[in-house]
């Protein structure tokens, strides 16, 4: 009888082991469409971002992310189809290295006047109860792309990111990321990480406005991500659990960065 008790206890009290951790929601609002909100917890290394709502292609609300490694590898999970599917981010990040030097040796693609301008440090005010420093970047390239003809593209991005340091889980770059999305041009990228390698913090709030001028003009899209709330919270182990029965499915599509 009494081993048996024993036995029991340990069984409640492995179930609602906890770990020291953060909480918290965010929404990313794009002129692209593709909104979402994010209910998360973080512990360390490990992650997990709930999709409470989402117009992306790739997330369905309900979905969720699961990472054990800071997001070297990010788990995606459908409860609604009772499937998940496994990315490799670094081996994805490779492949895409791939696909481009593919295209470079179809057509030739360089990457002209590439700069990357800090505008603005400064005190950026208090966000979901965090203190914060408030920087603004400015990137811009042209691409040009010889097939039949030349065909030039220029862009140019502006940032401002609102990071605080008051928090420390590494697993928050999961969702919460400092770099810019990959232009697919290694010169290039390893400029730009190397500058934003310098914003220190994770982002609560962050506003990118890129515009593109082509042939056909000039056009522009804004989004905006904001953090609407953080908690230091006991989060319990079984959440970054991966669900029992489940069945593994291939990548149908690269996960955006």
């Amino acid at each position: 009888m009494r081993t048996a008790l024993i036995s029991c206890c340990f069984v409640a009290f492995a179930a609602t082991y906890c770990l020291a951790g953060v909480e918290f929601v965010a929404q990313t609002r794009s002129d692209g469409g593709g909104d979402v909100t994010v209910h998360a917890f973080v512990s360390g290394s490990r992650a997990k971002v709930v999709f409470v709502e989402s117009e992306a292609e790739i997330y369905a609300t309900g979905d969720y992310m699961l990472s054990p490694d800071e997001g070297k590898t990010l788990y995606l999970v459908s409860p609604a189809t009772r499937t998940y599917t496994k990315y490799d981010v670094q081996a994805m990040m490779a492949g895409m290295g791939g696909m481009v030097q593919g295209m470079r040796g179809m057509m030739k693609v360089t990457f002209e006047s590439p700069k990357i301008e800090k505008l603005l440090e400064q005190d950026g005010g208090v966000i979901a109860g965090l203190p914060t420093r408030r920087y603004r970047y400015r990137t811009s390239y042209t691409v040009s792309m010889h097939i039949t003809g030349a065909k030039k593209v220029s862009t140019v991005m502006e940032e401002d990111i609102w990071t605080t340091e008051q928090l420390a889980d590494p697993a928050l770059k999961v969702w919460l990321k400092q770099d810019p999305p990959s232009t697919g041009d290694e010169q290039v990228d390893n400029m730009i990480r190397a500058e934003m390698s310098k914003v220190q913090g994770f982002p609560l709030k962050r506003v990118t406005v890129t515009r593109t001028t082509d042939a056909t003009g000039e056009h522009s899209n804004r989004s905006e991500m904001n953090v609407l709330e953080v908690k230091q919270v006991r989060v319990p182990e079984a959440e970054f659990a991966m669900p029992r029965g489940y069945t593994e499915v291939p990548p149908k599509r690269a996960i955006e960065e």
